[in-house]
């Protein structure tokens, strides 16, 4: 085994005869299909649970109109009932402020939501409650609020928090040290807070996606713990809407290069950028989609290293576009210094391999099969990212057939972040949960 926790996993099937009568009700404060990010991650949840059972879900009243208006057009094969919570205007402003202030926002939300959890309880008498998003694992879930009636909670997949590599952190730019800081104080702030104690304490499950997350929930005595990656493909339509267009690429001996996100420094394009420059490499295309802050310096920096012609950026873009795009590409490029899963597993179910760094939820994810992780340390350099990336695409440039040969693979690995895959796990989890507490429900197969 390579120490990969999803490696050579498989996922068995099974009917859960009971769990279509459980009563499960998810906490997501984003949650909305057609969006990547938290936001698709938690409705792949709420839309693969109510293939098999009715599910209840606590979001954001922002989710309001996109999610009323699918349901509308695409009714589940089991009803969804949605709760909308919103704060007053008070606190309403907050959501879309500075970082510090949307950490406020959320824990005052969570409270409302908790106290949503509880009128709901009263009539339709939950037996499971799950937190899927935000998913950060340092500050407290509404779903915690039900863990004192008897309902059993499980508090994740949950990561977040992880700060960039000290080296990144001396030399980014005044505004990104200010906000990583602020990103350091709230974080050591929430995890002092009485609130997580008891949410982390009184959860039947708490399942970290990094070590970096597992290590911090341990601290607080957790009954169980389950390392389970966050990673998760978002929307499986949007994947199947892109497939003709990676069976239909140009192969005309350019090598494809492509990579997905805010355009912010964290994101690392400008990394992307450099190696790409001392490559060497003649006959190849960039492609980054998204816009953001830093177009302008990215696209005098491809200028300045002489690329720029040979380097598109497409500005903001949606989520479906950004996986047409990357499906015409040879490799996907992910350099992100912070823990984010991209469109990573969009990328390897269209057999689209993955250059990324081994941290974060990268590390569970890509190896030499689908791939190449550059090998990271606390004191990693940007020099050494660069000569490391140059080396793999000046290789790969070479020997084109690796890559080919690596699209079954891919694959593959992108079944083990399915929705279908991740809630079995969990079906797997609260029967477990439903069983300890009513014997005659019994235990499903494990996921082995």
């Amino acid at each position: 085994m390579d120490g990969n926790p999803l490696s050579g996993s498989r996922l068995v099937a099974w009917r859960p005869i009971h769990l279509e009568m459980a009563r499960l009700l998810i906490i997501a404060y984003a949650c909305e299909p057609g969006r990547g990010s938290e936001w698709g991650i938690s409705w792949a949840v709420v839309s693969e649970c109510s293939k098999t059972q009715e599910v209840w879900v606590i979001a954001h009243d922002d989710n309001r109109a996109g999610m009323e208006s699918y349901l509308a057009k695409n009714p589940p094969a089991h009803p969804i009932h949605v709760t909308y919570v919103k704060l007053p205007k008070i606190a309403a402003w907050m959501r879309k402020s500075a970082y510090a202030l949307l950490n406020v926002h959320y824990y005052f939300w969570q409270l409302a939501a908790g106290r949503a959890a509880k009128r709901l309880h009263e009539t339709v008498k939950f037996d499971v409650v799950q937190h899927i998003s935000y998913s950060r694992w340092w500050m407290a879930s509404a779903g915690a609020a039900l863990s004192s009636r008897g309902v059993k909670f499980i508090f994740g997949p949950c990561v977040g928090g992880e700060q960039m590599p000290r080296e990144f952190g001396k030399r980014a730019p005044l505004w990104m040290r200010w906000s990583e800081l602020q990103r350091g104080v709230a974080r050591y702030i929430w995890t002092h807070d009485p609130m997580l104690n008891r949410c982390i304490r009184d959860a039947a499950i708490v399942a970290g996606g990094t070590p970096a997350s597992i290590r911090g929930m341990q601290k607080y005595g957790p009954k169980r713990v389950e390392m389970v990656s966050a990673t998760l493909i978002t929307d499986t339509r949007l994947i199947d809407s892109a497939r003709p267009v990676r069976a239909e690429r140009v192969r005309d001996g350019t090598l494809r290069l492509c990579s997905v996100g805010g355009l912010v420094y964290y994101r690392g394009v400008d990394l992307i950028l450099r190696a790409i420059a001392r490559s060497g490499i003649q006959n190849f295309h960039f492609t980054h989609c998204c816009g953001g802050e830093m177009l302008e310096s990215l696209k005098l920096l491809a200028n300045e290293l002489g690329i720029a012609d040979k380097v598109t950026f497409t500005g903001e873009t949606k989520h479906a576009e950004n996986l047409r795009y990357v499906a015409k590409a040879d490799l996907l490029i992910h350099l992100v210094l912070r823990d984010s899963q991209g469109v990573v597993p969009e990328a390897l179910a269209l057999g689209v391999p993955v250059l990324a760094l081994d941290h974060h939820s990268m590390s569970a994810i890509v190896d030499d099969r689908v791939g190449y992780k550059v090998p990271m340390a606390e004191d990693v350099t940007p020099q050494f990212i660069i000569d490391e990336v140059a080396k793999k695409l000046r290789h790969w440039y070479e020997h084109r057939e690796e890559l080919e040969a690596m699209g079954p693979a891919c694959i593959a690995r992108s079944r083990e972040l399915s929705p279908e895959y991740r809630v079995a796990l969990f079906r797997q989890w609260h029967a477990e949960l439903l069983a300890e507490a009513s014997p005659s429900i019994g235990t499903a197969p494990r996921i082995a």
